[in-house]
């Protein structure tokens, strides 16, 4: 993890330091719970859900979050304000459990999808690869690393994961939707991690009827959607365009574009509370 990535300042443990002294002071101990939250504005977004993932991720190895949601809230506002940043992903990383655990703050400077991104779609293609855990987030470095060498390889935006089963999961970093008629269809609960961005699509298509299937999606299943995207704190909804060499989509399938739009809507309404 490298401290030329970050801003000035980072925490740890509450505390203050320059981010030049980050890798002297980063313990990568292992199992390590983490969450990023996105920033805009100032504020950060949907931060009680990130909080509440976290302290479910924490439960599962047997700890408990030394802080409160508010008590979080005013250490990113500090840092925030610490650093100028109005517009940035911050990472949150609790580890060290041995020692008492220890809480990491540093915001990471994230390349958001551009305007054209969004218009066009983005490429993907498959790995094999399955999360243990799939509902923690837990720092697994070896799927990180073979995600972004495919993707460095091959030019993509995402990795698509696939099981031991041949059924698509996820993307390396973010949940994946794909359209069939006028319906969504995602992979069942149990074999992702549930992100954030993933609770409120399902939640938006309940609220305006739209019908969504939860079910295993082999991958070789993927060209009979019309149309796929990606779902996550940093794209929000972004279309894809293909996966792989033989599966094309549709980037402006209406429903697609409606998911899109409710979502931002979702997003204004959040921020203007």
């Amino acid at each position: 993890m490298s401290d030329q990535a970050m801003l000035d300042q980072f925490m740890v443990n509450w505390q203050t330091h320059p981010s030049a002294d980050f890798s002297r002071l980063y313990t990568p101990a292992e199992p390590s719970c983490y969450e990023v939250i996105r920033l805009m504005g100032g504020r950060p977004l949907f931060l009680n859900e990130h909080y509440d993932r976290l302290t479910a991720t924490a439960r599962s190895i047997g700890q408990a979050l030394p802080f409160s949601l508010s008590e979080l809230e005013g250490h990113i506002t500090d840092l925030a304000r610490a650093n100028g940043a109005a517009d940035y992903n911050v990472k949150l990383i609790y580890n060290d459990f041995a020692h008492g655990g220890t809480v990491y703050l540093f915001f990471t400077p994230t390349a958001y999808p551009t305007a054209e991104m969004y218009e066009k779609g983005v490429a993907t293609d498959f790995l094999n690869a399955i999360r243990a855990n799939p509902h923690a987030k837990i720092i697994n470095q070896s799927l990180r690393d073979d995600a972004d060498a495919l993707m460095a390889e091959k030019g993509l935006f995402e990795a698509v994961l696939v099981n031991e089963k041949g059924e698509v999961t996820e993307g390396s970093k973010s949940n994946l939707f794909f359209i069939r008629g006028d319906a969504l269809v995602t992979s069942p609960a149990e074999a992702v991690l549930l992100g954030v961005t993933r609770q409120r699509i399902l939640r938006l298509a309940a609220e305006h009827g739209i019908p969504l299937s939860q079910e295993p999606i082999p991958a070789d299943s993927l060209g009979r959607f019309s149309a796929g995207f990606i779902s996550g704190t940093s794209p929000k909804v972004l279309p894809i365009k293909n996966v792989g060499d033989k599966v094309r989509y549709d980037v402006n399938d209406p429903l697609l574009r409606k998911i899109m739009a409710l979502y931002d809507g979702e997003i204004d309404r959040y921020l203007n509370r």
